[in-house]
């Protein structure tokens, strides 16, 4: 029961300042009342990504706006939280273990070349890590939980109490903030999880949803590029199952989206092209803030997360921190070979016509009989090595270059971690590798052709995209 907490000496004692207090919201009038009040009306934007398409950019936009909390994190955690916590110590504790990224993003990889979240890539010269004490956090978490469990300190917390006093506690080791302001707590959630929608649907019934786009065919020239940056090759030697596996992926997100949106209220959405995004700038980012009810700030034209200047994660691997108003459209029509042009304008129309992009394609239906032979591979051997190195991929690319690294350069990882992660690449591509050969990858394709046909019978109506000078073509 969660009468634990009551006994805990750092909130009991009460003859030191506790860092809620250092924000200034201990001393707030009727207190249990205002984080009630945060609990109840204070509501999701969830953002999710389809393509490599700019949601890690957009959540790190809301990350200093004052009507908003977000954590340094993308990926899947609501469905994680225990529907009831009885347990509140050993629940936080389970926090900390479960997304240690969060508290010190130095430990989010080991792969120094992969500039995500999980490198040092945050400050003024884009050399830092972001670092959250967790001790001070457990403090905070179980000073506040005290506190709105003053009437009953014996009850249990449910995941939506756990989970949006988590983003008060985190907030104020980060930045201070008035509590009564916020409205919003931003969640990239990043991909689609059933499990994490249905607690999420469950719990947040009028959640705001951000979906990020990106034209099937610049993603692929995105991707393109990284993988031959990471495998260091040139971008024509990427092996050919990293275009199918990529817009195997594509497809079944943009479907996913599809069924997802029938489930959503229509004026709480929002369908985002990334080069849009980018191009409307200031004016796409002050509409943005007109939808969800709040007022516009500057902050929102900065990348930050916990208020560090963040530099991206762009292809290019240049810094960019801000928005880029002189992005250039449609680069895919000079960066993809005519042979890749082709082959995903003849394999995924129904995603190109969904999301709007091309509106002049007026094809009607997948033509794929001869794309499934560009795909096939005669030797399982090299079938195996590309899934190994397609494992490796998100890893920063050749597994034997950055094992030795590793192991020679970096004295503070422990080798027995960097063993049993490629041992776990290993393992992973060698059961990708028995998923897709023989007709495995027919498979794959097979999937899409479905996905596509029934994305041709769809239409996503104008009004999600907001302003109709931001939708995609």
């Amino acid at each position: 029961m969660i009468h634990s907490i009551s006994a805990d000496p750092r909130v009991a004692a009460p003859d030191r300042q506790s860092p809620t207090e250092a924000h200034s919201l201990r001393g707030a009038p009727h207190r249990q009342g205002t984080v009630s009040d945060f609990v109840a009306n204070t509501t999701l934007i969830v953002a999710m990504a389809y393509g490599r398409a700019g949601s890690l950019l957009i959540q790190s936009l809301f990350d200093s706006h004052p009507n908003v909390l977000t954590l340094p994190y993308a990926g899947t955690m609501y469905s994680l939280i225990p529907g009831s916590i009885s347990d509140l110590n050993r629940q936080i504790d389970w926090f900390v273990k479960k997304f240690p990224i969060i508290f010190d993003t130095s430990r989010g990889g080991y792969f120094g070349d992969v500039k995500d979240l999980g490198a040092g890539n945050f400050g003024p010269d884009g050399d830092e890590d972001l670092r959250v004490n967790s001790a001070e956090f457990k403090e905070q978490l179980l000073g506040i939980v005290k506190e709105y469990c003053t009437i009953d300190s014996n009850r249990q917390l449910s995941r939506k109490e756990f989970f949006m006093l988590v983003h008060m506690a985190y907030g104020l080791c980060v930045r201070p903030f008035n509590v009564n302001e916020i409205k919003y707590v931003f969640y990239h959630s990043h991909q689609y999880v059933y499990a994490e929608w249905q607690t999420m649907l469950e719990d947040f019934p009028d959640l705001y949803f951000v979906g990020m786009t990106r034209d099937p065919r610049q993603d692929w020239a995105s991707w393109r590029k990284i993988y031959a940056s990471r495998m260091q090759r040139e971008a024509s030697d990427v092996p050919p199952l990293f275009f199918c596996l990529q817009e195997y992926f594509y497809s079944k997100e943009c479907y996913e989206l599809s069924n997802l949106v029938e489930r959503l209220k229509n004026d709480h959405i929002r369908i985002i092209d990334l080069e849009k995004l980018h191009i409307f700038n200031r004016k796409a980012m002050t509409d943005l803030c007109s939808w969800l009810n709040i007022e516009f700030n500057e902050c929102l034209l900065q990348s930050t997360f916990n208020g560090l200047q963040w530099h991206g994660n762009a292809t290019s691997g240049k810094r960019l921190s801000s928005l880029n108003p002189n992005m250039t459209r449609d680069a895919w029509r000079n960066e993809l070979p005519d042979h890749d042009r082709q082959i995903i304008c003849l394999l995924m129309p129904g995603s190109i016509r969904y999301f709007g992009y091309d509106k002049e394609n007026t094809a009607t239906g997948v033509e794929s009989e001869n794309i499934v032979d560009y795909f096939k591979y005669s030797s399982d051997l090299l079938l195996l090595i590309h899934c190994i190195l397609f494992i490796s991929c998100g890893f920063g690319g050749k597994p034997g270059r950055h094992f030795r690294k590793l192991w020679r350069n970096d004295k503070r990882i422990d080798k027995r971690r960097v063993i049993r992660l490629f041992g776990w690449i290993f393992y992973r591509g060698a059961r990708l590798f028995f998923e897709l050969r023989g007709t495995g990858l027919d498979g794959k394709i097979a999937e899409i052709v479905v996905q596509q046909k029934e994305l041709l019978r769809k239409t996503l109506p104008p009004s999600l995209f907001g302003d109709s000078r931001h939708q995609p073509r």
